[in-house]
């Protein structure tokens, strides 16, 4: 009997506070002693930067932060697709890390802050900002409000799920974050209601064509861990392993919906639209972190089912193989990251600010 992998050298647990020879290549970290200006073509990819067109008066009309509560990453081995080999067992590893230690109300008003500061930094780079408060108050804005969905909001992208917070008084009202959690009919239903001036999209270029000002929607992601899973090359993959860095990261996206980018359904409608993949937006390349220790403890929390199943699954893996077929053998490992709220919030809140100041002033 051969194997694929030795089983039981699977490394699922070597970089978990700090990098280290098999963990991840530590992407380039935000130097918060230069300016933005000088650090912004590093960090954020400018699309459609031309339909900018001289925008100066814009207003926070969606802010939104998506907290990663469980983020997870797995590898497994395997041979390539002529590959006739029996008498293997497979290996796969699995690794799970929880966001704890922080409350809804504290993820709130961390939200809260960060988009107070999104629009702070959006102010420093020379924008005309038309206060949120202020946009609150437009009746154009509560048919927007209504459009959207309640917070918080809980969806799961790419192995990752997040819990969207808006700050009081603004909805979940970007339409890709909620279609995700619909399916794959969301995209199809949101065409139709754009077509009836009936979705978020619709309402939010109305609101701004209405009252005078450019709409700035602003998407905050937080995650507290860098995963990297061992792919293999061309289908290859002799080795499962799974390496991970315990660090808080803020990426995002800034977008701008000039007036003169909104299409209308008829000469005299007032209702206002306009086609997201077509509108300034600038984009995180890479996301701002740094290794300022914003947690108490990592803990691993790997259940006992988890044990007995990855147990079982050697056994069971093993006998696939003495039976001249090919096994599976699993090896799972789950984290908490206790973080200490305090740090946490000012650690996220400063990083929103570097990602903002340097998107405003791609945008300009």
């Amino acid at each position: 009997m051969k194997l694929a992998y030795p089983i039981l050298a699977v490394t699922t647990s070597a970089a978990l506070l700090s990098a280290c020879a098999s963990g991840p290549k530590a992407p380039p970290r935000y130097n918060a002693s230069a300016s933005p200006q000088a650090q912004a073509a590093q960090f954020i990819e400018a699309i459609n930067k031309k339909g900018n067109n001289g925008v100066q008066k814009v207003g926070l009309t969606t802010c939104q932060v998506a907290f990663a509560t469980h983020q997870s990453g797995s590898s497994q081995t395997s041979g390539h697709f002529f590959d006739t080999r029996k008498n293997t067992v497979e290996a796969k590893v699995r690794q799970h890390y929880y966001l704890k230690g922080i409350s809804d109300a504290e993820l709130q008003t961390l939200a809260e802050q960060m988009c107070a500061e999104g629009e702070r930094q959006l102010i420093a780079a020379g924008f005309d900002v038309v206060p949120s408060s202020q946009i609150r108050q437009m009746p154009e804005y509560q048919e927007f409000y209504a459009a959207g969905t309640p917070s918080p909001f809980k969806t799961e992208i790419a192995k990752t799920e997040y819990t969207v917070v808006a700050p009081t008084g603004f909805a979940i009202t970007d339409e890709s974050t909620t279609n995700r959690a619909a399916g794959g009919l969301g995209g199809i239903a949101n065409a139709f209601k754009q077509a009836g001036g009936a979705n978020a999209a619709t309402k939010e270029a109305t609101l701004g064509f209405k009252n005078g000002f450019a709409p700035a929607r602003l998407l905050y992601t937080v995650d507290v861990a860098s995963i990297e899973e061992r792919k293999g090359v061309m289908g290859v993959n002799n080795t499962a392993e799974v390496s991970a860095t315990v660090n808080l990261q803020v990426g995002g996206q800034l977008m701008l919906v000039p007036l003169d980018a909104m299409g209308k359904r008829s000469p005299r409608d007032e209702t206002r639209f306009y086609i997201a993949n077509s509108v300034p937006t600038y984009l995180s390349k890479l996301p701002v972190t740094d290794d300022t220790v914003f947690y108490s403890s990592v803990e691993e929390v790997t259940s006992t089912g988890d044990k007995l199943a990855d147990g079982f699954s050697k056994v069971v893996g093993f006998a696939a193989a003495l039976a001249g077929g090919t096994g599976m053998s699993t090896d799972t490992t789950r984290y908490n990251v206790n973080v200490r709220p305090e740090l946490f919030s000012k650690q996220a809140t400063a990083h929103a600010a570097a990602f903002v100041a340097m998107a405003a002033y791609s945008a300009k």
